[in-house]
């Protein structure tokens, strides 16, 4: 992706050629190639003083990033309803955005936005983590030695609300818990196919009441994990790594 940084609104060349921005594809176009001065004259016909900017070059910013499939975990979820179908390939997916978790959090960092929109996949099939607008730096948290509104900045209810921690909703410090939280929706939502978005809201609502669908019965062992990550008191909820030492992701 190449991204000009321009200088109002068009750029001029050291060779003296006008760019400006054609919206159809990003591209920037030249539009005309400068070899006389302008002049202008008002209605009386009298010279009016010009000035023509000094060029400038043109500048560039080159963000190279991975190419992923259109299909997000959103989309997965939304086309893949049958329970049997989700069963076969769920903890393998699952498995994945733990794991990124867990290279995060070992990092440092805390992502505070993770939703099935934010988990893409490649052209492998492999899960890749996107959307780190919101991260934060856990140990400036832990330490206090963040220095841009230290209070505000892990305690704004940022991210996205349906899934957010509860110390997040209720404007309390954060820590990389806030996380394994979201995880347990995700998980949760992975488990049990919505038919609506209010059905999806309404378990979730629930759910963080300690609720759940009778569905879950027939999963047991993932219900108990779930269960784990949606404690109310973060502490209590198990590390990244924890949950991928589970028996339950033998087999990826």
């Amino acid at each position: 992706m190449r991204v000009p940084l321009p200088n109002n609104d068009s750029v001029t060349s050291d060779g003296g050629v006008i760019f400006d921005y054609d919206g159809a594809d990003g591209n920037i176009q030249s539009i005309e190639q400068i070899s006389t001065p302008i002049e202008t004259h008002s209605e009386s016909e009298q010279d009016l003083p010009v000035s023509t900017p000094a060029s400038t070059s043109v500048i560039f910013l080159y963000i190279q990033m991975e190419l992923c499939c259109q299909e997000t975990l959103k989309d997965w979820l939304t086309k893949v309803k049958k329970p049997e179908v989700r069963v076969q390939q769920m903890n393998h997916i699952f498995h994945q955005i733990v794991d990124a978790v867990r290279y995060i959090h070992s990092q440092g960092l805390i992502h505070r936005d993770l939703k099935p929109s934010n988990i893409l996949f490649d052209e492998q099939w492999q899960v890749k983590v996107s959307d780190f607008g919101l991260v934060l730096d856990a140990p400036a948290l832990e330490t206090g030695r963040s220095t841009s509104n230290p209070v505000g900045q892990y305690t704004n209810p940022v991210g996205t609300r349906l899934y957010m921690s509860p110390e997040q909703l209720q404007h309390l410090p954060i820590g990389h818990h806030s996380d394994i939280y979201t995880l347990g929706l995700i998980y949760l939502e992975m488990i049990l196919p919505f038919g609506t978005e209010m059905e999806r809201s309404i378990t979730f609502s629930e759910a963080r009441q300690s609720l759940f669908p009778q569905e879950l019965d027939g999963h047991p062992v993932e219900l108990d994990l779930i269960k784990r990550m949606l404690a109310k008191d973060p502490l209590e909820r198990p590390e990244a790594k924890e949950i991928l030492s589970l028996p339950l992701f033998d087999p990826v």
